[in-house]
């Protein structure tokens, strides 16, 4: 048996999902959200987003205080929820497993998974952090498709959907 290169076939092979590194609008879906609480009693919302053009970002961001109370990140879930239009969202036990072979117990929230959605991401620097130069925040979503964003929910188009106060 032979074989001859193909290089356009060995680099389309080689193609790792790289990282969002630039602060920007984005197109795409969460792979996983979940929920974990830290050692000291506070509790992160994680999203691994999938933009629509192959990139990805870990964004991490803490919605419960250790003493239980929300934390200013908590109103991003509900903007989540708001632009993918769930009134509740429901937990399951799962476990997520890292690439360095450690695992972690989290609460998945599959309602939030696989749905289309936009969001706006911010690079943050952190230049004391040698193997983390930087990690990107959710500064809001956005419905994909009519890219409004979730204030848009009190308007007359939303209100069928969105529960009242």
């Amino acid at each position: 048996m032979d074989f001859t290169l193909n290089a356009d076939r060995a680099k389309e092979s080689c193609r790792a999902p790289s990282a969002i590194t630039e602060s920007g609008a984005y197109i795409g879906q969460f792979h996983d959200a979940y929920y974990y609480t830290t050692r000291s009693g506070a509790g992160f919302m994680v999203f691994n987003f999938f933009a629509n053009d192959g990139r990805s970002a870990r964004l991490n961001m803490c919605i419960t205080k250790r003493d239980g109370s929300d934390s200013f990140a908590r109103g991003i879930v509900d903007a989540v929820m708001t632009v993918l239009r769930k009134r509740s969202i429901s937990s399951t036990l799962g476990v997520i497993k890292y690439s360095n072979g450690n695992s972690q117990d989290v609460e998945r929230f599959h309602d939030l998974e696989g749905k289309k959605i936009g969001v706006i991401l911010q690079r943050v620097n952190d230049p004391s952090d040698e193997k983390y130069p930087f990690h990107m925040e959710l500064l809001t979503p956005f419905d994909a498709d009519t890219r409004f964003p979730p204030q848009m929910s009190t308007t007359k188009f939303f209100r069928s959907w969105v529960p009242s106060s």
